[in-house]
């Protein structure tokens, strides 16, 4: 599938429909058609496709919307804020030290990286965000389970006639493939539940002061630091909006948007750099540089200075974008840059892999280029011709902090890739 919409993508683009029984979709692929679509509040509802998450998902940031959404995105944006992000640090370099650890009794043999990564990025997300060590045991579960979900909902994305008005949803519930869905979303709110159990019991609210005029710029301060599921508790036990189920879609959302972005960037990255020497040269010698004796513990500042391998994250995110689609519902009437007019109740699907394939974009765009991020060649670059992680109010919540405008880019926002990244070269 994936496949026939890239194909779709170089016959049709910038702009087509797409039909599946009654149901369509139009799929955009141009930077301006973009920005009018996804740069205001007018069209942040997502679309009907997301419906099949709601499973296992149920509404939170990811698939809510209106005044939900926005009551979750301002209680969760400060748990993003750069400096929590700092603090973290440490964590994101000892989990990655623990997977070389385990990488190092391995010689002269092939090594499957991705479930390495998806164990590790989930270790990450789950002591940094959720302030938990999971049981590596249980978590191997999980992970299977996440596979499960993923072909669950692939299956029912796949066949229009499952989610076509009354009589598709009829159809998609007596399907065997509902039953499964079913089962295997009740073990993962249960994994989520007992995630959130385990840190309720060590959660301490008067470890967060909210707000006062010594506050940080984010509204708080800590007298530790403190991830996503504390700021969840302190807000439900101070009669915030958000209960236990609500806490839960936030977890089981974090959880997996937290882990699965990062290893999948980085099995891409490491692909990248295993066919493209040269560029994997020219970052040994930036982490040389850097860090003249491997021995040295790597800093925050460190990370910051490492220009080059920002750049070929970057490049590895435009060639292999972690989202590579994305989709919201037009509210209104619009009319696009290319001149068609998009009637209320259309679903669009943003084509992000289409667009950082686009030749009149990127010269050369199967090429693996990581200058092409040098300052002087990203200036006049349109600000929504690059969108690995989306753009407007509903861009990755991951992406903010104090300097984050709409229209920039900062390398610490991808501090837990470059961590792994760099320890996996050395």
């Amino acid at each position: 599938m994936f496949a026939k919409l890239a194909k779709y993508g170089k016959q049709y683009a910038p702009i087509y429909k797409l039909i599946g029984g009654t149901y369509f979709l139009v799929l955009v692929s141009l930077p301006e058609d973009v920005e009018i679509l996804i740069s205001g509040m007018q069209n942040i509802e997502k679309s009907s496709i997301y419906l099949n998450l709601h499973i296992w998902l149920e509404t939170g940031l990811l698939t809510s919307t209106d005044k939900k959404w926005q009551n979750r995105r301002k209680l969760l944006t400060p748990t993003f804020h750069f400096n929590i992000l700092q603090q973290f640090s440490k964590v994101l370099i000892e989990t990655s030290e623990k997977m070389l650890k385990e990488i190092a009794p391995v010689t002269n043999q092939a090594i499957n990286v991705v479930p390495l990564l998806t164990k590790y990025t989930l270790l990450m997300i789950c002591e940094t965000a959720m302030g938990v060590d999971l049981d590596l045991a249980h978590m191997a579960e999980y992970r299977l389970a996440i596979l499960e979900m993923g072909k669950i909902i692939l299956h029912r994305v796949q066949r229009p006639w499952f989610y076509s008005g009354i009589i598709g949803r009829i159809l998609y519930f007596l399907s065997p493939t509902c039953y499964r869905g079913i089962l295997t979303s009740r073990f993962l709110r249960k994994y989520s539940n007992n995630i959130i159990k385990k840190r309720q019991a060590t959660f301490k609210a008067d470890n967060i002061i909210l707000p006062d005029n010594s506050a940080s710029e984010s509204g708080y301060k800590s007298k530790r630091r403190f991830g996503m599921l504390d700021m969840l508790l302190y807000a439900k036990n101070t009669g915030n909006s958000i209960d236990d189920r609500g806490i839960r879609e936030e977890v089981n959302t974090f959880i997996f948007e937290g882990h699965d972005t990062v290893s999948s960037c980085l099995g891409f990255t490491l692909m990248l750099l295993a066919c493209n020497k040269d560029v994997q040269d020219r970052v040994m010698e930036e982490i040389n540089y850097l860090i003249p004796n491997k021995n040295d513990n790597i800093t925050f500042d460190i990370l910051n200075n490492m220009k080059y391998l920002e750049r070929v994250l970057k490049e590895s995110l435009r060639l292999y974008p972690s989202v590579p689609m994305f989709g919201r519902r037009i509210s209104e009437t619009v009319t696009t840059y290319t001149g068609y007019t998009l009637p209320p109740g259309t679903d669009i699907m943003v084509r992000v892999f289409d667009m950082h394939r686009d030749p009149s974009i990127f010269s050369d765009p199967e090429k693996f280029d990581p200058d092409r991020f040098l300052p002087e060649k990203v200036k006049d670059r349109h600000p929504f011709a690059y969108l690995p992680f989306s753009a407007g109010p509903r861009n990755c919540i991951g992406i903010i902090h104090k300097y984050v405008q709409l229209r920039a880019w900062n390398s610490r926002q991808l501090v837990g890739i470059a961590v792994l990244s760099k320890h996996l070269l050395l």
